[in-house]
């Protein structure tokens, strides 16, 4: 999330601090407010391929690091 946040228009910088003090998929209540952002993230067409990229070289590292 730390990657993403920088992208977040300032509308929503709200709704994503709530979705992370409920701990995102914890409770129903928590998984009805990721939902809620993640309309709000497609309707305001925000897009994170760059981010994409990041996450999957980190992963490959850490894969790497895990077989030495």
């Amino acid at each position: 999330m730390e990657l993403v946040k920088p992208n977040i228009p300032a509308q929503l910088l709200d709704k994503v601090k709530s979705a992370e003090q409920c701990g995102y998929m914890k409770t129903p209540e928590c998984a009805k407010i990721k939902y809620e952002l993640d309309l709000a993230l497609r309707k305001s067409k925000v897009l994170f391929n760059d981010v994409s990229e990041i996450v999957v070289l980190i992963t490959a590292l850490g894969s790497f690091e895990g077989i030495k």
